[in-house]
């Protein structure tokens, strides 16, 4: 019986040991792109931030231009949101809401000893809606100032509610609300007056995105059986479709020319960015690693 001599085996292990050293190390820098999918070269201006799932399991927060290259870890959380003047991105810190510098600098908690998620800044910047969980276990629709302080409950009432946006003029709030089992948008003022559900039917919708001027919300939706992309009126009317392979968490452009989302990629999730009548679809991130929660901003 042969034998492979004592070198061969341990360059063998070494070689392995390299290889899984490097499968699990996130990239320094840039994507993976393939041949088929490369950097967006007609990408409107400014940034996105997304969320990466690096091993074991740990959520990582990394900003890219919005072509997808220069790409860049900045801090361990999720559900990440851009201030509109680029200087902070408000993120889920574990059970909490944080806020830091857009290079990832400067971590502050906002809230603490609560249940808290997708923050949302408000379009001059001075406050953030968030969704938190109550003494009863039911989840509401909240506001603070951009300190953490002044915190006001918007929505009451049984039903969970979740996954804030702001209108550009800063008068509507739209939201996510669980109807009998099933997600759906609503909007309501800012005070939490005129509550009035946009979307209706099996399948659910969830994640709504207002366009920059403010003419039409983005959102994702089962009801074709996938999760895809849709738009819609701002009082719920004319809704289109924008994606056909999937797609979900949608985020528009600073122009409205384009929209990111989370993608479809085998077994995992890229970021991809899409027309808003669903032309020029382009993989900006393509790793190997699952990805997700796009945000666009300065």
């Amino acid at each position: 019986m042969s034998r492979v001599p004592r070198a061969s085996v341990l360059f063998l292990l070494l070689a392995w040991g390299f290889a899984c050293q490097r499968d699990a190390v996130a990239p320094v820098s840039g994507p993976r792109f393939s041949t088929t999918s490369p950097p967006d070269p007609l990408a409107p201006p400014g940034h996105i931030l997304f969320v990466r799932i690096l091993p074991p399991s740990a959520r990582w927060i990394f900003k890219m231009d919005a072509s997808g290259a220069n790409v860049t870890q900045l801090a361990n959380g999720y559900l990440p949101a851009w201030k509109p003047d680029g200087t902070k991105i408000a993120f889920n810190c574990g059970a909490n809401i944080c806020v830091m510098n857009a290079d990832g600098s400067a971590i502050v908690h906002l809230t603490a000893n609560v249940l808290a998620e997708s923050a949302a800044w408000s379009p001059d910047g001075s406050h953030i809606a968030f969704d938190e969980q109550d003494l009863s276990g039911s989840w509401h629709i909240y506001v603070m100032a951009a300190d953490g302080s002044g915190v006001v409950q918007l929505t009451t009432g049984t039903a969970n509610d979740a996954s804030p946006a702001w209108s550009p003029d800063g008068t509507k709030i739209a939201f996510v609300r669980n109807v009998s089992g099933t997600p759906q948008v609503f909007v309501m003022n800012v005070d939490g007056t005129s509550v009035a559900q946009l979307t209706s039917g099996s399948g659910g919708s969830r994640n709504p995105a207002w366009s920059p001027n403010g003419a039409l919300i983005a959102f994702d939706s089962n009801r074709s059986g996938t999760s895809q992309l849709y738009l819609m009126n701002p009082d719920g009317t004319g809704v289109t479709s924008v994606t056909t392979a999937g797609g979900s968490d949608p985020t528009w452009s600073l122009d409205g020319a384009r929209i990111a989302f989370t993608c479809p990629a085998g077994r995992a999730t890229d970021i991809c960015a899409i027309g808003p009548d669903g032309s020029r679809e382009v993989d900006l991130t393509n790793t190997r690693a699952t990805e997700n929660s796009p945000a666009w901003g300065p």
